[in-house]
């Protein structure tokens, strides 16, 4: 996408090759299921950190998050919690 923006905008002359956007990337237009254990409820988004497939119950109700921290180049890691 940034690579898009660049061209759109006129920086670059190269167009970029085809890619998904956000909206395509989080909600995309299947019906699965959501990937939480012996849940049959279907997904409404993808996680962009697990890109596990989670219904409204497993992400917003029970709050699906991922324990991460930053390092001192500023980049986040996930934190080993075993």
């Amino acid at each position: 996408m940034w690579k898009y923006s660049w061209f759109k905008s006129g920086y670059t002359l190269e167009r970029p090759d085809t890619f998904t956007n956000v909206n395509q990337t989080l909600f995309p237009n299947t019906m699965n299921e959501c990937d939480i254990d012996e849940c049959v409820n279907f997904h409404l988004l993808k996680c962009s950190h697990c890109r596990k497939f989670l219904c409204m119950q497993h992400f917003f109700e029970d709050y699906h998050y991922h324990d991460i921290e930053s390092n001192d180049d500023g980049f986040v890691n996930d934190v080993d919690l075993m």
